[in-house]
């Protein structure tokens, strides 16, 4: 069984390697790898564990890293590739204190498009590094109050996540904002991850509200920026990793699979498992891995 969507404390995950690994091994998961958001730092740490002690299948070196495409904020996974070489881009172009100003910006930025929108929020609201991310921050004030509901759907109005998504992807949403000043393009990424002999794919991709997800992915395809798809995910309908496979089929594209484990964060979504008993056999990789 394979996971190659996972995440640790070196970003938003809450286990650590050792406790990941031994998930993992308690899963019965043969093939793992860990995808932590802008950073290959658990897979220059894993030199200094005894793996075996708490996982004995194979891992493959990966990461998760924010990007832009056709002004929609993108996640794409990379396998295989040099930690330490893309470690020193990594850190030139994602570095801690970038990461925080460009959060305070944003937040700043929400801010200003909320006041341009009538959208209510609390006098003097300041960002706050122990939340984090912005959007989830002004989510939390403006859902407050009532008068802002005619603003969104139910559906965004009852979900961050929602709110969130919108407002990296979709040009006509209240909230939206381009991103393409806080991340590097998808191409800059993929030319980096393919520099130091890795491959590339789409994380996730019914997660972003698009309008055309064929489409999307073509011009993903077409601008030599994807080797490949994340079919199987967590939370994905049997009729969306169908078109997923057949679309990887007839394109020659590679096909990748991850629960997006979170540790903690996500009890339901385990590793190896995710929502619906995903249990993806080592054939699905083996043409790449």
């Amino acid at each position: 069984m394979v996971d190659l969507h996972t995440h640790t404390i070196f970003s938003d995950g809450t286990w650590t390697i050792e406790e990941l690994l031994s998930n993992a091994a308690k899963n019965n998961v043969t093939t793992l790898a860990i995808t932590d958001h802008d950073t290959s730092l658990p897979h220059i740490k894993l030199k200094d564990i005894d793996v075996k002690k708490y996982f004995s299948g194979r891992i493959v070196t990966g990461g998760e890293f924010n990007c832009v495409f056709d002004s929609v904020k993108i996640e794409l996974l990379g396998y295989g590739f040099d930690p330490f070489k893309l470690q020193d881009w990594i850190d030139k172009t994602y570095t801690k204190n970038n990461e925080i100003n460009g959060y305070k910006k944003e937040f700043q930025e929400f801010l200003d498009l909320c006041k341009k929108n009538n959208i209510k929020t609390t006098p003097n609201l300041q960002y706050n590094e122990v939340q984090k991310f912005p959007v989830k921050i002004i989510y939390d004030d403006i859902t407050k109050y009532e008068e802002n509901k005619k603003f969104f759907t139910d559906e965004e109005w009852n979900n961050s996540g929602i709110i969130f998504r919108k407002s990296t992807c979709n040009p006509n949403f209240i909230l939206y904002r381009n991103f393409s000043k806080q991340y590097p393009s998808a191409k800059e990424v993929s030319n980096k991850i393919r520099k130091y002999g890795g491959k590339v794919f789409i994380a996730h991709l019914y997660l972003y509200p698009l309008d055309n997800y064929i489409e999307f992915l073509d011009n993903l395809r077409n601008n030599n920026i994807i080797d490949g798809v994340e079919v199987y995910y967590s939370g994905f309908s049997s009729t969306q990793i169908k078109t997923l496979e057949n679309y990887c089929k007839q394109n020659n594209m590679f096909m990748s699979a991850g629960t997006d484990c979170h540790g903690d964060k996500k009890p339901d979504r385990k590793i190896g498992i995710g929502y619906n008993n995903m249990n993806v056999s080592e054939d699905v990789i083996k043409n790449w891995l």
